[in-house]
């Protein structure tokens, strides 16, 4: 499908509802092998007022989850982001990067992922977030290992 950047198509990001843990889970499957932690559908279910959807016109084609953090104050985790592969390539992760960096802001909170994707890593550094080092080195261990990285709020 062919995008005119001039003129595009209407996004939307909205909080998931139990009616679309299919699509999150299909998203969630369509990711490259070992780049999300397992969730099952359960688990999803029980944790969907966490999830967001990107909707392309009337089309789920990404999500992700935005976890706040008790054990840490003021801090909220992305994770969970998925864009269908068909939509791979067209900005769609920078367009919920800049929302959940945006959400962050207006709720004074310190934006977290841990990942061991490499095109994240690269996005994550330059948006200008830092990795953590040891802030936060026991939530990146308990992710088998996968690099931290922070965006402190700019409030």
């Amino acid at each position: 499908a062919f995008i005119n950047f001039m003129n595009p198509p209407p996004l939307s990001i909205i909080w998931a509802e139990s009616h679309h843990v299919d699509d999150i889970v299909r998203i969630r499957e369509s990711a490259p092998a070992n780049r999300l932690s397992p969730l099952s559908v359960h688990e999803i279910q029980i944790c969907i007022k966490e999830f967001f959807i990107l909707a392309l016109e009337q089309e789920i084609i990404g999500c992700f989850r935005l976890l706040s953090l008790h054990e840490y104050t003021n801090t909220l985790e992305l994770g969970s982001l998925a864009v269908d592969p068909f939509h791979w390539w067209h900005g769609y992760s920078e367009y919920i990067l800049n929302f959940a960096e945006e959400y962050a802001d207006k709720e004074c909170m310190t934006l977290i992922a841990v990942t061991d994707n490499p095109g994240l890593e690269k996005k994550f550094l330059a948006r200008g977030w830092q990795d953590s080092g040891d802030a936060y080195s026991e939530r990146a261990l308990r992710s088998g290992g996968k690099r931290l990285y922070a965006r402190l709020s700019k409030f």
